[in-house]
């Protein structure tokens, strides 16, 4: 954007990816991440042959063999997940890729929208053929897989309208899209986010104050730390440039958490103002960068 160019931005679904995982797929690339012999045996024990069954009340019903996915919830799923679709950056020749376990971004810059459309349209018929041979399962449903523009409101305004199509389906373009819990619009204002956010916080404010007078000050402090600070300090690297009465909206809770928790209004300087927070993570992540401690992406950004 600062380039004055627009990014095209696909986020794609995959269709119950836990679930639909093909097991020897899957086992067929785990030697190439140096998985092999007594390890790969025991991880095939652990994907063959598993069972699931229903119990309700002294009743069981009879169990079914799980043909394919990993179990949800298991601290194995995700990084099975990442070893299965980790290859799919090699089918990028126009675009560039982010991947979070099934979370798949696909996007390009250009001031052409011409040429933003031409490199996703062509990225994804190699996308759709690795999927396929995968055997994922694209979710191309709207509200799903959709695609972005995103861009400065002045040059969106005058862009003509980008068509992107996986398998000749048409991907309905979004004003914004939530992704990794962070609502993402086309002009990168994040208002349509800090509105949500300071809803959900509020929301939980309401229900520690309806449980307050059931929890110590102690206790009461944990529960804002975890269920509103946590909120509002979400991805705070992102609103370190925000206008002071925004930032007044996220302090105005944090301030009620403080009357909630000690029951009158009082200002604990032990307590770090939100914004403090962020600035926080900020310097964590800095910290991180220089030392190394970041993927390769954020590499030398300092």
């Amino acid at each position: 954007m600062d380039k004055g160019e627009l990014t095209g931005a696909v986020y794609i679904d995959l269709r119950k990816a836990f679930d639909t995982i093909d097991h020897g797929r899957l086992l067929s690339k785990l030697p190439c991440y140096g998985i092999r012999g007594r390890e790969l045996t025991w991880l095939e024990n652990y994907l063959f042959g598993r069972k699931q069954f229903v119990v309700f009340d002294s009743a069981t019903s009879e169990g079914h063999t799980v043909l394919t996915g990993v179990p949800q919830g298991s601290v194995l799923g995700p990084p099975l997940i990442v070893l299965l679709i980790n290859d799919i950056d090699l089918q990028m020749q126009n675009c560039q890729i982010l991947l979070y376990a099934d979370d798949t971004v696909v996007y390009t810059s250009d001031k052409s929208c011409e040429a933003i459309e031409s490199n996703l349209n062509s990225e994804h018929t190699n996308l759709a053929r690795w999927f396929s041979n995968n055997k994922l399962v694209l979710n191309l449903k709207k509200g799903k897989t959709e695609f972005v523009l995103f861009g400065a409101s002045k040059k969106l305004r005058k862009s003509p309208k980008v068509q992107v199509k996986i398998n000749e389906i048409p991907i309905n373009e979004a004003e914004s899209y939530e992704y990794l819990g962070v609502e993402l619009d086309k002009s990168l204002n994040y208002n349509s986010h800090i509105d949500r956010t300071v809803k959900k916080a509020s929301a939980k404010a309401k229900l520690l104050s309806r449980i307050r007078q059931n929890v110590s000050p102690y206790v009461a402090e944990k529960i804002y730390k975890v269920m509103i600070e946590s909120t509002l300090g979400y991805c705070g690297n992102l609103f370190l440039g925000i206008s002071n009465s925004t930032a007044n909206r996220f302090q105005q809770i944090q301030d009620r958490a403080i009357n909630i928790v000690y029951g009158t209004n009082v200002t604990l300087n032990r307590w770090c103002s939100i914004r403090n927070v962020r600035k926080l993570h900020c310097v964590q992540e800095v910290f991180k960068c220089l030392n190394g401690l970041v993927p390769n992406q954020f590499n030398g950004i300092f």
